[in-house]
């Protein structure tokens, strides 16, 4: 159902949506929960969506992040790779551990710091 219904999902502690051609994450993403957003990810994929925005992404474990690159990686290679926006320091420097940050199927634009 989530595949089906991933333009707007709302799950005990995160929610996704799209918006202007993004899907929007809110909230907290850990490994009790990864796992559900991952049908939702495939399917915004599978529509064309190929920006995330996680700005409002308030927490994002190892397994969260595993599973953005994860559904990043299902790309056919030579098709526009994902982008995250609004990706804060934390979550890039995972990214950046983990090996995540593949330019042919993941672009990372990070947060702006506050002033």
């Amino acid at each position: 159902m989530l595949a089906v219904h991933y333009r707007e999902v709302a799950d005990d502690v995160w929610s996704a949506e799209v918006v202007h051609q993004r899907l929007r994450i809110i909230g907290e993403l850990d490994f009790s929960n990864a796992g559900r957003l991952t049908p939702v990810m495939h399917a915004a994929l599978g529509a064309g969506i190929r920006v995330m925005d996680v700005s409002e992404l308030a927490f994002c474990d190892v397994a969260g992040a595993r599973a953005i690159v994860a559904a990043a990686e299902t790309l056919s290679p030579g098709t526009t790779p994902l982008t995250l926006t609004g990706v804060d320091g934390m979550l890039a420097t995972v990214l950046g551990l983990m090996g995540g940050l593949d330019s042919a199927v993941l672009h990372v634009s990070e947060r702006e710091a506050d002033t």
